[in-house]
């Protein structure tokens, strides 16, 4: 079995979100050039770290995220 290899970071798609709140998965997916599966494994990731908020959806609505208040990573980055 191959090794999986990252097309992209959590940073990438961070700031992604950030720049498109309310952004879908198949917005992510086309984006990002991956699966979904790798988009909900990613987003799972980030979810349970507290970077991200999730609205889910049921039936034909879709889920929609956006990165929280919270932005620990750009602590680094003239933090406010």
């Amino acid at each position: 079995m191959a090794k999986f290899k990252a097309t992209f970071s959590n940073q990438e798609l961070l700031n992604y979100i950030s720049r498109h709140p309310g952004c879908t998965t198949n917005e992510l997916m086309e984006k990002f050039g991956v699966t979904r599966q790798d988009i909900h494994h990613r987003v799972y990731r980030l979810m349970k770290r507290g970077f991200l908020l999730v609205d889910v959806g049921h039936g034909r609505r879709p889920s929609k995220y956006t990165v929280t208040n919270h932005r620990p990573w750009q602590a680094g980055k003239n933090a406010s």
